[in-house]
């Protein structure tokens, strides 16, 4: 069985997003842009210029082809890829009731491309 067989999930390829970015105690550390690699239901693994720590938090802004959708998410890893970029995992713990039917349509729309 391969990694993406255990997903949860199937991802589908984004675009950018606008970003807040929380520290363990809520405080804002940064904002920012970034790109999104890919989402699923679940989550996103995005593209940012800057190192998220594992288990802080990010309010996410995602324009999407209907509205747009805010997202806060737990960073669940983040990997260096060189220069400035880095790409992190976000595991949405909350999103708004209603983003909620956008971001399933979003995914749904997107997979049904494929």
């Amino acid at each position: 069985m391969t990694k993406a067989e255990k997903r949860e999930f199937p991802r589908v390829e984004s675009s950018n997003f606008s970003y807040v970015y929380l520290d363990k105690k809520n405080q804002v550390i940064d904002r920012g842009t970034g790109k999104t690699i890919n989402i699923s239901e679940g989550g996103f693994l995005i593209e940012t210029n800057l190192e998220l720590k594992k288990n802080y938090s990010l309010i996410a802004t995602i324009e999407l082809p209907d509205d747009v959708v805010e997202l806060q998410g737990k960073i669940v890893h983040c990997k260096f890829l060189g220069g400035d970029k880095y790409l992190a995992g976000v595991q949405i713990d909350d999103i708004s009731n209603s983003g909620k039917p956008l971001w399933k349509r979003l995914i749904d729309r997107l997979l049904n491309k494929s």
